[in-house]
């Protein structure tokens, strides 16, 4: 039977897994007191930071280090009860991304890989290295337009973006601040585009600052 975790005075988390931990609702997280929440972000930042050692050692600045970890070191130190919770939500996604884990990682690459090329989205040199860091700059920079782009990760938009993108990677000329600034602008013709396909006015779209990083 697996081992219940309890919102009294003093949680017990002995023999608690990471997954389960991982997994509490926000009606659960909601009843817990500060010290006690404390407990729970320290165990699982403790699992964390070991993970971002190993993908830093690895030399790979995966999509989980990216979204989640940002360079901040997960922690319960100094927190109150609501940074807690934000804490709590942070380190839970990273912990359950695939590419939190080395292992993870190669296999998200794989398989990423795998799709590029029946897209017909080229991914660099024929080695693995070459692969794993062309498809690290890709996903970095795709990020980085998602934030700013949410809807390009609708498969319409999608396909599109992604070998325009592995284009301008694979010219290997361009900074990452010139891809960033090329993208947006094929972005915002590719939107107008089928938006307009669509019948849809796009009058209202506005430009973000193609400087902007």
């Amino acid at each position: 039977m697996a081992k219940k975790i309890t919102n009294n005075y003093n949680v017990n988390l002995n023999g608690v897994s990471i997954d389960k931990l991982t997994n509490l609702s926000a009606t659960q997280i909601k009843q817990y007191d500060r010290k006690n929440l404390a407990k729970i972000v320290t165990k699982l930042s403790s699992a964390a930071n070991k993970r971002v050692k190993r993908l830093e050692k690895s030399g790979y600045n995966t999509p989980a280090l990216r979204q989640s970890y940002r360079g901040e070191h997960f922690g319960s130190k100094g927190k109150n009860l609501k940074q807690l919770r934000s804490e709590y939500k942070r380190v839970s996604q990273f912990l359950k991304s695939e590419t939190s884990t080395v292992r993870g990682y190669k296999t998200f690459l794989n398989r990423l890989s795998k799709k590029f090329n029946e897209k017909g989205v080229k991914v660099g040199g024929g080695s693995t290295e070459e692969m794993q860091d062309f498809i690290d700059k890709e996903t970095r920079i795709y990020d980085w337009l998602k934030e700013r782009n949410p809807y390009i990760d609708e498969s319409m938009y999608k396909y599109s973006v992604m070998p325009k993108l592995s284009e301008y990677i694979s010219q290997g000329n361009l900074s990452e601040s010139a891809i960033k600034r090329r993208m947006q602008k094929y972005i915002k013709e590719e939107y107008k585009k089928i938006q307009e396909s669509r019948n849809i006015d796009t009058s209202q779209f506005f430009d973000i600052t193609e400087d902007e990083e």
